[in-house]
């Protein structure tokens, strides 16, 4: 089989970004841009960014600028960052926050909790912070497991802490198990076993004994579980 030259790889690709620009239906314009983000120029990176930040579709326009966030400059992190926060589905809002967290400035990174943190819908809310954890500060973490301990439904709210567990320095460790276990006592018996067994490997870590007792405790709480 011949082998392309540079030009012609070069030509090949000018081409099939044009087309992908062109492509009416949505989706496949996303998909287009996320096969050809890891072949493009740096020219070609922000053509590429004007198309993904013009993708009506919610999904669509998350999948694009996550592929597209490796080779982005600051400042067409910047551009991609606000094209996030604008995404109206809140489910594909998250998505996109959590795929620009790796590449984002620190500044951004507060930016973008912000924006997880504002998400209405709780379970989208949980999946934004729980995206962005590998890669907040030690005061980001703070502020964003404060607002997992805000989540009203006990599922949701346990499926947001569990997320940040790895992540919450020693001195919260016992607030983190109190939050865990106030959750997971008033959740179905079936959800709140399964919720805590994801604990369970690091509750010695986080309170030796009295973390084991306090999960002992909700298990056999039975009087505040549903069937």
């Amino acid at each position: 089989m011949d082998t392309l030259s540079p030009a012609q790889s070069v030509e090949l690709i000018s081409t099939a970004l044009e087309k992908a620009r062109s492509c009416r239906d949505e989706q496949s314009r996303a998909e287009a841009l996320v096969s050809l983000a890891p072949h493009l120029s740096l020219g070609q990176i922000a053509e590429a960014l004007a198309a993904a930040r013009a993708i009506g579709d919610k999904w669509g326009r998350a999948q694009a600028l996550g592929s597209l966030a490796p080779h982005l400059s600051p400042e067409q992190m910047a551009e991609a960052l606000a094209a996030a926060k604008a995404i109206g589905d809140e489910w594909s809002r998250a998505q996109a926050l959590g795929s620009l967290a790796p590449h984002l400035s620190p500044e951004q990174m507060t930016e973008a909790l912000a924006a997880a943190k504002a998400i209405g819908t709780e379970w989208s809310r949980a999946q934004a912070l729980g995206s962005l954890a590998p890669h907040l500060s030690s005061q980001q973490i703070a502020e964003a497991f404060a607002a997992a301990k805000a989540i009203g439904d006990e599922g949701t709210r346990v499926r947001a802490l569990g997320s940040l567990a790895p992540y919450v320095p020693p001195i919260q460790y016992t607030t983190l198990l109190d939050s865990l276990v106030q959750a997971a006592a008033r959740l179905p018996r079936n959800q709140a076993l399964e919720a805590i067994s994801a604990f369970i490997n690091i509750s010695a870590a986080f309170g030796g004994a009295e973390a084991l007792e306090g999960i002992h405790r909700a298990i056999t709480d039975t009087a505040r579980w549903y069937p």
